[in-house]
């Protein structure tokens, strides 16, 4: 692991307890408005998963009923441990895995998810390109990134990925569909 990740994750790891606390509120902004582009159904791959604020937000708004399996991918241990409680609090351990895993290597099969969601993360791969084709490549559906306004390094166009579809305070979304 590059010197970079094991500072991300360090970061991830030391934060993890009170992130719900500083970033809940953006988080949710961010799921707000992606939801209304993207159905999540069958198997779907949460990517950068962070404390599971996602799937506790599906719930939430009753979006499981056609989900049934539910992968949570992190870097972070520390963040995997919380997102463990949440599931288990949430009672959703029949429905979700944990994986610890890097964004540019996903541990996964080609086309093996129906739906993949990635919040804040790629912006944040020291190869942007290799994560979204990562995605691509184990999605057989719809893919919704968000990243952040501010990576202006980060130029979707030029990753060929998808569509614009809307925005936050903080970030731009985008969705890309197998058949598009």
């Amino acid at each position: 692991m590059s010197t970079k990740k094991q500072v991300l994750r360090l970061k991830y790891n030391i934060t993890s307890k009170d992130y719900d606390a500083i970033y809940a509120e953006e988080q949710l902004e961010k799921y707000t408005v992606s939801i209304k582009y993207i159905d999540v159904y069958n198997k779907v791959l949460d990517c950068g998963c962070g404390t599971a604020l996602f799937i506790e937000f599906l719930k939430g708004m009753k979006r499981l009923c056609n989900v049934n399996y539910y992968l949570c991918l992190d870097l972070s241990p520390g963040m995997l441990r919380q997102a463990k409680r949440r599931i288990r609090k949430l009672g959703l351990g029949f429905l979700a895995e944990l994986v610890e895993a890097d964004a540019e290597y996903l541990p996964l099969r080609d086309k093996s998810v129906e739906t993949a969601v990635s919040f804040t993360v790629i912006n944040l791969l020291e190869d942007k390109t290799k994560g979204i084709r990562e995605l691509q490549r184990v999605t057989c559906g719809c893919i919704l990134v968000s990243v952040l306004k501010l990576a202006e390094k980060l130029d979707m166009v030029s990753l060929r990925f998808g569509k614009y579809v809307g925005e936050t305070s903080k970030d731009k979304i985008f969705l890309k569909c197998n058949n598009d």
